[in-house]
């Protein structure tokens, strides 16, 4: 399946501050009736999911491009995009996760952006080849199970 690209004409930096990462808790609970035992958990799934907290500071048109990228193109943050993982820049599968992007702040010219992201697959280090204009992963080494795809 192939996917959208983040758009690489918008700031691409997620700022240090406010960033955050976290795996998913990809288990399952099980709660007996009173008395019987203690819960039992078992996994969810075989793909481990990471939510990644992103902070970024965009122009007015940056943030009219990622409103639009949201709403149009990922049809209100339901459907899967690539882009660079923000911490180690390995190309990876990502969902908006929770509420939808969000204006924060202004401070001159620039407003303070934050949302979350879910990491669905790829994110691990592996160095990509980016071309020289465009910000999407090239070259992706998938293994089975990814559905990365290549723009």
């Amino acid at each position: 399946m192939a996917y959208a690209a983040f758009p690489s004409t918008i700031n691409q930096i997620v700022e240090q501050q406010g960033y955050g990462e976290a795996p998913d808790a990809d288990v399952v609970t099980y709660k007996p009736d009173q008395n019987v035992g203690a819960p039992s958990l078992r996994q969810r799934s075989l793909n481990p999911q990471d939510l990644i907290s992103c902070r970024m500071w965009l122009s007015s048109s940056d943030w009219d491009t990622l409103k639009s990228f949201y709403r149009a193109t990922l049809l209100d943050g339901s459907q899967p995009f690539t882009w660079l993982h923000p911490r180690n820049l390995s190309a990876g599968v990502f969902q908006f996760e929770g509420p939808a992007p969000k204006l924060n702040s202004v401070q001159g010219p620039m407003y303070e952006i934050t949302f979350t992201l879910r990491l669905l697959s790829g994110g691990s280090y592996s160095p990509v080849t980016l071309e020289a204009d465009v910000n999407v992963p090239l070259g992706y080494d998938a293994t089975p199970g990814d559905d990365i795809a290549v723009q």
